[in-house]
């Protein structure tokens, strides 16, 4: 199910679970490589932003604003490298129940999430990989050669087109200033997108396993198969028995929730902040979980005795109690504060623009 997010941390030198006795060393090795090339784009950065205070300080704000960019997404990736979200990782990864069903309906879901996750997951690195390359491109090697053509008499290297700091005479060896950087920073974007993909990996899980809860709460009396016997005492019992293995069920994700939430919260304001459409639209599956309520409802509860009874009325009250996933301080991450969001950042990029045409 979730192949993609391993290879995808791996690649970032972050996996922290099992992998092959023969792959250890060079995964090491490797991890050392990653953790050199984050340093370095972090180290190189504010190195710049000192240089442009002392150099160019017209250009500080565009050095703040990259600065601030590469230590939102080293903060991300640093938060979603902590025990406890390790943990969540390695029951997302070892749930057997996610992977394959012998029920052909539960089946078809599952193969129609593992298709999901996967896609997201090669898309969040595609894109992210195929963006900071075309940056690094057109940032870089294209814009100095207009820079060329523009001024072919110049003696003097742009030094606007670098946003990295390097300990040497960047006007002697542009070239390899501008090689490091691109290299650098097209390593570094793997710490973007394996923390995207680590919460999505942890979220969907979540949405996967409460829509089989709904499946299993709306056919409660087909499961186990004995249940269809014709003696009503024998009945009553399965489904008690079975009722109770939901209920568990239900409550082990309710916790698997809660404690993503609390792992959780910093990373998702500042996950938020960068992609809050695509967080909210996977959020808004977590807290419909109410759908349980009515998916056991739906079932034939009421073929059944008083116990039975009582049982379906603590799960639809606990799965009316919805579950949230907290923006910081900012309360749950839903469409609607997706949308408050962005009409808050328009907002402010509208003023902003304004006071720009009347200067």
């Amino acid at each position: 199910m979730f192949t993609v997010t391993k290879y995808v941390m791996i690649w970032a030198g972050f996996w922290k679970l099992e992998i092959k006795e023969n792959l250890k060393l060079p995964y090491k090795i490797w991890q050392l490589y990653m953790m050199w090339a984050y340093v370095s784009v972090t180290l190189g950065i504010t190195g710049n932003v000192i240089y442009v205070l002392q150099r160019d300080p017209v250009r500080i704000i565009e050095a703040i604003g990259v600065a601030i960019s590469d230590y939102t997404i080293m903060l991300k990736l640093l938060l979603c490298s902590q025990r406890k979200i390790t943990q969540l990782l390695q029951i997302a990864v070892q749930d057997d129940e996610i992977v394959s069903s012998k029920n052909p309906t539960l089946n078809r879901m599952l193969c129609i999430h593992k298709k999901s996750v996967s896609i997201m997951g090669l898309f969040i690195v595609t894109y992210t990989f195929a963006f900071c390359f075309y940056l690094c491109i057109y940032g870089g090697p294209v814009q100095y050669r207009i820079y060329q053509m523009k001024f072919p008499n110049a003696t003097e290297k742009p030094e606007y087109i670098l946003s990295m700091w390097f300990p040497f005479d960047i006007q002697n060896h542009f070239d390899l200033a501008l090689f490091l950087q691109c290299f650098i920073y097209i390593q570094s974007s793997a710490a973007n997108f394996a923390s995207m993909v680590h919460v999505n990996t942890l979220m969907s899980y979540a949405v996967i396993k409460l829509k089989m809860l709904e499946y299993y709460f709306r056919n409660f009396d087909t499961f186990p198969q004995e249940i269809h016997s014709e003696d009503p005492v024998y009945r009553n019992r399965m489904a008690v028995k079975n009722l109770e293995n939901l209920i568990r069920k239900h409550q082990f994700i309710i916790g698997f929730i809660k404690d993503l939430n609390e792992c959780m919260r910093t990373t998702l304001l500042i996950e938020f902040s960068l992609s809050s459409l695509m967080l909210a639209s996977i959020t808004s599956q977590i807290i419909s979980s109410g759908d349980i309520a009515f998916a056991i409802y739906e079932s034939d509860w009421y073929n059944y005795n008083a116990k039975v009874g009582k049982l379906i009325f603590i799960v639809v009250m606990r799965a009316r109690r919805e579950l949230t996933l907290d923006i910081g301080p900012f309360g749950p991450n839903t469409l609607e504060a997706a949308k408050t969001r962005m009409q808050v950042a328009y907002s402010y990029l509208s003023v902003i623009s304004g006071s720009k045409r009347n200067n």
